[in-house]
């Protein structure tokens, strides 16, 4: 099952949301075309898509 942390910030400011996904040893990031402008707004999406990883853009 994927997790999604926040990242940030990034050059312009803005944070994002990463999808991790484990597969035995092997950790893949995946940087979601989703930028919000606080930690806090990013945090609130990341913990919106760990409650429902449906929900996260593709």
């Amino acid at each position: 099952m994927p997790t999604f942390e926040i990242a940030g910030p990034g050059p312009e400011g803005d944070f994002s949301v990463v999808r991790a996904d484990t597969i035995g040893d092997i950790t893949r990031y995946t940087t979601l075309p989703v930028f919000f402008t606080t930690a806090e707004e990013a945090q609130q999406a990341a913990d919106t898509f760990n409650a429902d990883p449906a929900s996260a853009p593709a």
